[in-house]
């Protein structure tokens, strides 16, 4: 559809920002254009120095993308995917993010199958979704 034209070259763009920083990894899904986390928590809830470190630069490209707002969902333990969520989106807040929002879906969507051997590791993460103007 022609009215897609324009959130789809927003999004081209910002797919192109976010590829240029070589370590993130983007990808665009239905929601818009997603950066998926891992290890940003030392212990508990709180980001590690890289978690901030991370958070200030998505903050900076969702300052630039101001269309597009973030929605951070934690992935993995029940007990921390929600807290790490709030966490994280806090942290982009202060780092100057606008309209972010978080939530959880703790085991519900694995990316292994969670009996495997280090199933944990890999499914325990944060996905930062810049959500498509179109969506």
């Amino acid at each position: 559809c022609s009215s897609d034209l324009p959130a789809a070259g927003l999004a081209d763009a910002l797919l192109t920002e976010l590829s240029r920083s070589g370590d993130l990894f983007p990808f665009r899904d239905d929601r818009g254009v997603v950066v998926t986390l891992r290890s940003l928590f030392d212990r508990g809830a709180q980001p590690s120095a890289r978690g901030k470190q991370l958070a200030e630069r998505l903050a900076a490209v969702a300052r630039a993308h101001p269309e597009f707002p973030v929605l951070v969902v934690g992935h993995g333990s029940a007990k921390l995917a929600g807290a790490r969520a709030r966490a994280f989106a806090e942290a982009l807040r202060k780092a100057g993010a606008g309209q972010v929002a978080s939530a959880s879906v703790a085991g519900a969507q694995p990316v292994v199958p969670p009996n495997r051997a280090g199933a944990a590791a890999r499914n325990t993460r944060l996905e930062i979704v810049f959500v498509s103007p179109a969506s």
